[in-house]
């Protein structure tokens, strides 16, 4: 696994005398380090869920000294000056799918942090720091739903989500050549492409779904006025960076999500990537535990 830069761990140690290291669940560009590195692109910032709600959260940030930043209610910044955008994720507000920030701001989409509670697994940062870090899966999710919320104020996640893409199977993984996938007739590129559909597939409900299926449309869709496809392939992986290959990935991908849920993963199982990341196998039960001691606060 890729270690987090001290900072982040620094950061994450700060928030432990708050809320149990259960509720801080890693998110965004930090999580995607984690696991397969993030060499396409420069700094990264700390991006957080904590399983609690908007009531007095901005308080216990405060009392740490921490302030935030105006105009955009979920970035803060540390006594230490870092900056960390931290997204309340009670499950109430996960459930309704939005929260709608007190200070007026922005209303903002919740979708797929279900998933991202659910598909995740605690950590090891350092001897005395745990969190939890979502899977690839989960991520790549969020990064269509914060696109979709505003997309052309996110289009380093396009780049995120061709990498992504690219690297989620590593080339000498078992499942390239499994029966059911050598069946498929698929092009050694299509096949990570297409388990990673069919594995999203197979954890998503129907909310998150519906959200998947907006994102592939808008991929697909010749008038689209907000060019995603041409946009995405000038930041993908070196060979992607033609829309039509790259479009054939991801057509890759929509076949394997519409293909029906796969077999389940074993839970909580790492698997080892080419770039010697964690990736990180689903707990479908951690939402349940979170209900239970964070519902009501």
């Amino acid at each position: 696994m890729n270690p987090l830069p001290e900072r982040h761990v620094a950061v994450l140690r700060e928030l432990r005398k708050l809320w149990p290291e259960d509720r801080l669940l890693v998110i965004g560009a930090a999580a995607v380090a984690c696991q397969i590195g993030l060499t396409w692109r420069g700094t990264v910032d700390l991006d957080l869920s904590i399983a609690t709600g908007l009531a007095g959260y901005a308080g216990k940030l405060q009392g740490l000294g921490w302030r935030r930043e105006r105009g955009a209610s979920q970035r803060w910044t540390t006594r230490k000056g870092d900056p960390v955008d931290v997204i309340p994720g009670a499950p109430a507000l996960v459930r309704r799918g939005a929260l709608s920030w007190p200070e007026g701001g922005v209303a903002m989409s919740l979708v797929g942090f279900r998933l991202a509670y659910a598909d995740s697994v605690p950590v090891a940062l350092s001897p005395r720091t745990k969190a939890r870090v979502a899977s690839l899966r989960s991520l790549v999710v969020l990064k269509m739903a914060a696109y979709l919320d505003r997309p052309w104020e996110r289009e380093t996640d396009l780049g995120d989500m061709a990498h992504m893409l690219s690297r989620f199977l590593p080339d000498e993984a078992a499942e390239r050549w499994s029966d059911g996938v050598v069946g498929l007739g698929l092009d050694y590129e299509d096949v990570g492409p297409f388990l990673l559909g069919e594995q999203i597939g197979g954890l998503v409900d129907r909310a998150e779904r519906r959200l998947v299926r907006r994102f592939l449309e808008a991929l697909h869709d010749p008038d689209d006025r907000l060019a995603t496809l041409a946009r995405m392939s000038l930041m993908a992986p070196p060979g992607w960076r033609a829309p039509e290959r790259l479009g054939h990935r991801w057509l890759a991908f929509r076949r394997g999500f519409e293909s029906g849920p796969p077999a389940r993963p074993k839970e909580g199982s790492p698997r080892r990537t080419r770039a010697g990341a964690c990736r990180v196998r689903g707990r479908p039960g951690n939402m349940r535990k979170l209900r239970t001691t964070v519902e009501g606060q």
